[in-house]
């Protein structure tokens, strides 16, 4: 699978995940191979109008004990929102709403310290995806509703509670031995 390049979209997302992440930071982002350099040129220019407030700050959600990082939390227009890099489609975008709705309804959270800090007001009805599809040299931000993914998020909860359910398997009654 590996040299039919299974893993190869994953590679390059998460190659492109990095020189953003630094691009963000401010730090020098290095040599940037030629098929990806649109991409991040695309990248910059879609961002600019975003201010990061945090980049690649894990969280958890207590309440459904879940855990992740969201790429960034960013400031547009004065308000906070999650905000997601994604390198491949989006047109299935319900698990997307999801993610998004955990980090929005999760506090960062310092693994060193087990300290829970805060977003502070981010937005929980609608979030941020950079759609960055790899080597094409676009990139556009996307509105996701994540008030809905939170509405999702709930009934996947509900589908993990009845998914653990015990008792579902009873024995059989004995029965005399039918010969024939």
């Amino acid at each position: 699978m590996e040299v039919a390049g299974a893993s190869k979209a994953a590679t390059i997302g998460t190659a492109l995940h990095s020189y953003a992440e630094r691009l963000d930071l401010g730090q020098d982002i290095g040599l940037v191979p030629d098929e990806w350099a649109g991409d991040m040129l695309a990248y910059e220019k879609a961002t600019s109008q975003l201010n990061n407030i945090f980049i690649e700050q894990f969280c958890v959600l207590d309440k459904y004990k879940i855990a992740g990082t969201p790429d960034r939390i960013v400031e547009y227009k004065g308000e906070r929102f999650i905000a997601d890099i994604k390198t491949g489609r989006i047109d299935h975008p319900n698990n997307i709403a999801i993610q998004l709705a955990i980090y929005a309804h999760g506090s960062p959270y310092d693994i060193a310290t087990g300290r829970r800090g805060t977003w502070g007001e981010v937005n929980q009805e609608k979030a941020i995806i950079i759609h960055l599809p790899a080597g094409t040299g676009l990139c556009k931000l996307v509105w996701l509703d994540t008030a809905e993914g939170y509405k999702g998020l709930q009934f996947a909860m509900k589908v993990r509670q009845w998914r653990d359910k015990k008792g579902l398997v009873t024995p059989f009654e004995e029965q005399e031995t039918i010969s024939g």
